[in-house]
């Protein structure tokens, strides 16, 4: 039976499980669950979102007192808010809280039990586990990454990888226990750039520059090992050069004469495309969104339902048909989507002496001008964002002062899928001393201590273009 009692009429339980044999006062009881059982998170909680609708406090009559059985941590904290100088060294926190919020305490509704015997069995369901199904079964790290949605974690990009697996028939998916080896091997960029990943640990979408069954096929060796507990190379227990040496494995067994393609997003893949949301710098080649939707013209503004499922259709085929281009297949190193449209004339020229340079007969000097290329973008836009002359800056130093600018919560929201998944690539040539693109590898090249390959070229160029060109579009 529900009802609805003052919170000067709760008692706190001497019998509650929590408590060592020493308690022998409700303010004891009390200070022993701010200091032991972190209730003054829960305290604060209480004030700010009150208490939870789906979880009673339970209590059984005692005279003109009602015990408290279940829910003595926040009790503590309810009695605390209704008398913050019942502890003295929390007081004025607590009034500090109270105040914020504006919370007034007074009564709470609680599950009324006739004798402590009734309410036993609840007890014990809650408070000791499964019991075969009967108790309370506590989520695992993989339902609860579903349960957060687009909140992302470090276990995001895993429990992607995972429903992607279970929806392509990769059996050993279904098995429990994975989630936690998935997460470790897929933290490591090294493992993620071996199978073709270009998603980062807390990205919900899976983002690749490999053909779909090549990543399958992989994927599904990957999680067939994971499974298999008496693989030792492949467990929770592996280190850094565990993932690598693994990472190379697959690589080498299953991708090494893959060619890489532009990367696209697979669990998105066959999926509708939000024309909104799509931005297209190639306007000879695709439908002016933005355009269309300002346009003042009547008979574009009330474009019926089977045009505009038309045009969405369009624009999904051609964006499939970017996505599987092969990088080897382009004599230059950008894209045909790219393009060049500032006052900076320096940048300009070096764009289109770019676009000459046939970057598979002359990868040595293609590398050296992109280099040039991309040191004056990025330091022209690094000067506009901080107010400071950056022109003596190195290049890797612009990258990551970049990144941390762009990356943040407010100029995220500003980038759309794409573009995020670029600044991670743009982040990783930073940190990948190997890279193609890399501030390492070109200052080698530059020096005649590596000679590039023009295939690598054109990949990195890949990854990191779409935020290179948003970047290049915001220089004024």
């Amino acid at each position: 039976m529900k009802r609805k009692i003052k919170i000067e009429s709760l008692v706190l339980d001497y019998k509650n499980p929590r408590l060592p044999n020493s308690m022998d006062s409700e303010i004891s009881i009390i200070e022993y669950m701010i200091l032991q059982q972190q209730s003054m998170a829960l305290l604060e909680d209480i004030a700010k979102n009150w208490l939870s609708p789906i979880e009673d406090i339970a209590v059984c009559k005692d005279g003109s007192e009602y015990i408290v059985l279940e829910g003595n941590r926040r009790v503590s904290a309810l009695k605390l808010l209704k008398n913050p100088d019942l502890l003295p060294l929390y007081s004025q926190r607590i009034k500090d809280i109270l105040k914020e919020h504006n919370t007034k305490i007074l009564d709470v509704e609680c599950e009324v039990f006739d004798k402590r015997e009734d309410a036993r069995k609840w007890l014990e369901r809650k408070h000791s586990g499964q019991q075969n199904g009967i108790g309370t079964k506590h989520w695992s790290a993989e339902q609860k990454t579903r349960f957060e949605g687009g909140r992302s974690n470090n276990n995001t990009l895993a429990v992607s990888i995972i429903d992607f697996a279970k929806k392509n028939d990769i059996k050993e998916a279904e098995i429990e226990g994975i989630l936690t080896t998935v997460t470790r091997f897929l933290a490591n960029p090294a493992f993620r750039n071996s199978i073709g990943l270009r998603s980062n640990t807390k990205d919900l979408a899976i983002v690749i520059d490999i053909p779909k069954e090549d990543f399958i096929l992989v994927l599904e060796k990957f999680i067939f090992d994971v499974a298999d507990k008496n693989n030792k190379a492949v467990s929770s227990r592996s280190n850094k050069n565990d993932y690598i040496k693994y990472g190379n494995y697959l690589y080498n067994t299953y991708l090494k004469e893959v060619e890489r393609v532009d990367s696209y997003t697979l669990n998105k893949l066959e999926q509708d495309v939000n024309v909104d949301d799509y931005e297209k710098n190639d306007t000879e080649a695709a439908v002016d969104i933005e355009a269309h939707q300002n346009s003042n013209d009547s008979s574009d503004a009330n474009i019926n339902g089977q045009d505009a499922l038309k045009q969405k259709e369009k624009l999904n085929t051609s964006i499939r048909q970017r996505s599987s281009k092969n990088p080897n297949d382009r004599k230059y190193i950008f894209t045909n989507d790219f393009y060049c449209k500032t006052s900076h004339q320096i940048l300009v020229t070096i764009f289109h002496e770019l676009k000459k340079i046939d970057v598979n007969e002359f990868p040595m000097s293609c590398a050296i001008v992109t280099r040039l290329f991309m040191e004056y973008i990025l330091k022209f836009y690094l000067s506009s964002i901080n107010g400071k002359d950056t022109s003596r800056a190195k290049l890797d130093y612009a990258i990551l002062e970049i990144y941390k600018y762009l990356n943040s919560e407010e100029n995220m929201e500003k980038l759309n899928q794409i573009q995020r998944a670029s600044l991670k690539s743009l982040k990783f040539l930073q940190e990948n001393k190997s890279s193609a693109l890399s501030p390492a590898s070109l200052g080698m090249n530059a020096h005649a201590g590596a000679y590039p390959k023009a295939s690598e070229l054109k990949i990195d160029w890949m990854n990191i273009e779409p935020i290179i060109q948003y970047i290049l579009n915001e220089i004024k």
